[in-house]
Order: C-alpha cells, then structure tokens, then sequence
C-alpha cells in the first residue's frame, strides 16, 4: 500500500510540473506586449455605392435596397502566404445621408424615384457599374452613397478584420439584382510602434472592400499599406439594373388575292403577377393608324368606331394588357409598345380568317427598317414569351392567293369570236360608205 502511495505522489508531482511547463510555454507563445495596446478607435468611414442602370429615356422606377452589415461568425486560419482573418469587432455602423437607424445600426435602405438625376454611361469613371450593352451611350445610372462608421469599433491588436456586408433588394418587376449580393470589407491593423517598444501602438493600414470569399483567408500584406490595397474583385458598390424593352408587332400581306386594305385584329396580353399593375406602357402607333377606315375586305365587325377606339393610343395600362388589348393593322403597319419591364410574360394573338397565317416577317416580306441601316428588317421575334434584355420585333405574314386560268376561257370563246367579227364588218362597211361618198 505505501508502494501505491509512493505512485500516487511521483504522478500528482509530475501533473504539476507538466502544469507548470504548458504554463511557461503558454507565456513564451503569448507576445508580452498583447495587452499593452491601448485599445485603437478609428476615426475612419468606408463608402460604398448603391447604382441603379436604366436605358437612356427610361424613367427611373420606385424601388428600394436594404444593406446588412454584421461580421464573420468565427476567425478563418491562416493559409500558405495568407494571414488569418478575424471578426470584426462589434459597432460597425451604416449610415445613409449621414444618417443611421437608431434601432438598427448595423442596417440602411436606400431609395430610388423619378426624381432622381441621371448620370451618363460614359459618367463611370472609376465605378465598378455593370451595364447591359457594350454601348457606352444608351444607358444612364442614378447614384446613391452608403457609409460604414468604424469611429465605434475598438481594436486590441495587430490583424485583419473582417465583415460581410449584404444586400437585399425589394421585388420589381424589371429589376436586374446584382450577380453578387454580398461585398466584404477588411481592414488591416497594424503595430506601428518602436521596435521593441513595449506598448505598441495600432493604427489602420489601409482596407478593402470587394467581391470575395466571406471564409477565404486574407492577403499577406506588408508595410504601412494603404487605403487602396490591391485585391481581385475591388468594388466601389452594388449595381441593379432596371431592364425595360420595346415589343413591336406588325402585318404584312402577301398572296395574288391578299387586299392590303384589310384591317385585322391583333392582341397582345400580357400574364397577371409578371407586371406592376398599376404601371402604364407608352404606345409609339406612328407606324399604322389612330383613325382605321374599314374597307369591303375587312370584318364587318370591326367598323370605323371600334378600330379608332383601340388604335388612338399613346399608353395603355397593366390592366389593359392583363385584360388583352386590341390592334388592328393592315399590310405594311406597326405598333410599338415602351418600356414593358423584363419578366414580363407576353402573347400576341391575331384573327387571320381566310388568310394562311405564318408567325413572324420575313426580311423579304418586311416594310419596316428598325435598325436604321437603310435596309428593311425580318421581324422574327418570338410571339409567345418572356421580355428580357433585348427589343423583341415579331408579326405576322399573312397570305392569300388564287389560281388564275391561262388563255381564254372556253365557255366565252364564241361570243369574244363573234364580238370580233362584227367589229371588223361596222369597219368594212363604216369604210366601204365613205369610199362611196368620195366618189359621188
């Protein structure tokens, strides 16, 4: 029993002295200066932007973004040449027009109106603006500031820090989110001290702000830094683009026996819930008829009044199209309905009645020039589908055409034969007279 005793004592002194040694290596692992920093509290605010792409001669809709700032959940390990990141720390602040919600701090709405000014596309500068086309004169941005308050965030040591900022944007029918809906923001904390100094001293080496991977592993940098540290993915803010197009719609008629005076009834509808409905659509009808005469080959149903009553036009409601609104063209005639938002579902119908209908205007067949090339267009666009970012141009081709017997016809052959003869005898005997007269 002493033995056990004896055991006991040589492994409660070994448990102590293995204390005692972690103890020791815990503090040679810990820097002695760790908490000798005097808690740093930065004057400093980011910016971000929030930018809203419309096409030029697009009116800026009423719409809303809503941002989130919060830090990453837990510190990510350092990677080969990358140094860790940790959380930021808390009281980070959005703010909009100088201002932030009491309540929220950590999040900001900002709004967009017809009031709005509208900058150029070739405005951009340095903003990292996604636009639509290549064109770098068809569309415009509205341009709204958002800032990140770090005068409340306090840091204790030397490292990167980071935090997420997210967006996220109210439902609009033609609004185009951002590919990316989170940016984050790192900023670098240095020890600019004296070497050796004891105490240290913080300051902030610079930050980034970007498109990036919340839980990747921070850039290696050195050096005072800067406030524009080079990372991939740099952002200067959010872009939403709010895409409206044009769908145009027309008739020609083809066929030996088609009347280019004949008026038929087109209908575009467009699907509940794919549209504001109390949105209105601008209605260019220059290329066909506001007042439509009704010619003896037209519908005895569509008389003068009913077609000047759905032609004579310059908008039409999202009610209107929900509802299915009519058109009625003639060969070579056009209409063009404005700034219909994509994802707007869309269908285009029409009565041909004893016309062979064929979906679309071929090149061949086409009378209008929508490109301005000189030359005119096939309008093939689809009749049935979804609006998106481009123009739609469609119609229909419809032809009629009849057999036309070569020669004379049998059945009239006499009576044209003895029509002839008799012809030649009033001659003869109308010359034979005055022959006569001449002589006497």
């Amino acid at each position: 029993m002493n033995r056990v005793f004896e055991l006991s004592k040589k492994i409660l002194k070994g448990v102590l002295a293995g204390t005692v040694l972690a103890g020791l290596l815990l503090d040679a692992y810990i820097p002695v200066n760790a908490s000798s920093y005097d808690p740093l509290n930065l004057r400093e605010t980011v910016t971000f932007d929030k930018y809203l792409v419309v096409r030029k001669g697009t009116e800026v809709p009423d719409i809303s973004s809503s941002f989130e700032i919060k830090p990453i959940f837990e510190m990510i390990p350092a990677e080969s040449g990358k140094m860790e990141v940790m959380p930021g720390p808390a009281g980070a602040v959005l703010k909009v027009n100088g201002a932030s919600d009491s309540n929220n701090p950590n999040k900001a709405t900002v709004s967009f109106s017809s009031t709005d000014t509208l900058n150029d596309e070739n405005a951009k500068g340095d903003r990292t603006i996604s636009f639509l086309t290549t064109d770098q004169d068809d569309e415009q941005f509205a341009e709204k500031n958002i800032s990140i308050d770090l005068s409340g965030v306090s840091f204790t040591a030397p490292g990167v820090y980071r935090w997420v900022i997210t967006e996220t944007s109210q439902y609009t029918p033609g609004v185009i989110p951002d590919s990316n809906a989170t940016r984050i923001l790192d900023v670098y904390i240095q020890d600019i001290g004296a070497e050796g100094d004891a105490n240290g001293e913080l300051a902030m080496g610079g930050y980034a702000f970007y498109v990036g991977d919340e839980d990747a592993a921070a850039i290696a940098v050195s050096g005072s830094g800067s406030s524009n540290i080079s990372v991939s993915g740099k952002s200067t803010g959010f872009t939403n683009t709010y895409a409206v197009q044009s769908l145009t719609f027309g008739k020609e008629v083809t066929g030996n026996q088609g009347s280019i005076d004949k008026y038929f009834k087109i209908t575009v509808t467009a699907a509940a819930g794919t549209l504001d409905e109390n949105s209105s659509y601008a209605v260019d009808i220059s290329r066909a008829e506001r007042e439509p005469s009704a010619s003896p080959a037209t519908n005895d149903e569509y008389t003068d009044e009913i077609m000047k009553t759905a032609n004579d036009v310059d908008s039409i409601t999202a009610q209107q199209l929900i509802d299915g609104k009519d058109f009625y063209l003639r060969d070579g005639q056009y209409i063009t309905i404005k700034d219909i938002p994509a994802g707007v579902q869309y269908t285009i119908t029409e009565e041909a009645e004893e016309y062979d209908q064929k979906e679309g205007i071929a090149q061949s067949d086409s009378s209008l020039d929508y490109d301005g090339d000189g030359a005119n267009d096939a309008l093939e666009g689809d009749l049935t589908g979804t609006i998106k970012t481009t123009d739609i141009y469609t119609g229909f081709t419809n032809t009629r055409k009849g057999i036309i017997p070569t020669g004379i016809i049998i059945s009239v052959a006499p009576w044209i034969g003895a029509g002839v003869f008799l012809v030649v005898g009033i001659v003869f005997f109308s010359v034979r007279s005055r022959k006569k007269y001449r002589d006497m």
